[in-house]
């Protein structure tokens, strides 16, 4: 968990309306596609270096974190249903 996540778990997100905290989630297989290419059509900013669209990690709110969400996604690849860019915050 980084600084920002923290502090989110421990004061509230200010513009989450449920003033809720995140987590960040790390894909532990996740691997970069190659080294970063930029093309005039990407507008994503870089997180770490990476421009890919999945960077390997994603925030989602604190609440999502229990034994119905990992029964979710255990034993299939379920990440990209779920999955959003930061700075984008998992919530459903």
């Amino acid at each position: 968990m980084d600084e920002p996540a923290l502090r989110s778990v421990v004061y509230g997100h200010p513009d989450d309306y449920w003033e809720e905290g995140w987590v960040n989630l790390v894909r532990a297989c996740w691997k970069r596609q190659g080294p970063p290419v930029y093309t005039e059509e990407e507008d994503r900013d870089p997180i770490e270096g990476c421009t890919e669209e999945d960077v390997g990690w994603m925030r989602m709110v604190s609440r999502m974190m229990h034994s119905k969400f990992y029964e979710a996604i255990y034993g299939f690849d379920s990440w990209y249903p779920f999955y959003q860019r930061p700075p984008e915050i998992v919530s459903w």
